[in-house]
């Protein structure tokens, strides 16, 4: 049986804020699938260095980036990694 896609659409004030959300949306896929382990890149800086440093969010994305933090208590192990876009 093939994999099932499913579409959803994001109405946000940027690019970043879109990457943050997904982000989240994964971690929730990932709880769904009692999954213990996650590793989520991204070509976002901002987003990796938002969850390093809360403060130096931009004040439109901390209650995003506040729920995906909670959520990662879900896991025993999460990475959110910066990779390059031309990967």
């Amino acid at each position: 049986m093939g994999r099932q896609h499913q579409c959803i659409q994001l109405r946000t004030s940027s690019a970043t804020l879109v990457e943050i959300r997904t982000g989240l949306m994964v971690l929730l896929w990932a709880i769904k699938q009692k999954m213990d382990c996650i590793c989520i890149k991204t070509d976002c800086a901002v987003f990796v260095q938002s969850l390093v440093d809360l403060s130096s969010a931009p004040a439109d994305f901390r209650t995003t980036l506040s729920s995906f933090c909670s959520f990662c208590s879900n896991f025993n192990v999460v990475k959110v990694v910066k990779v390059s876009r031309r990967c």
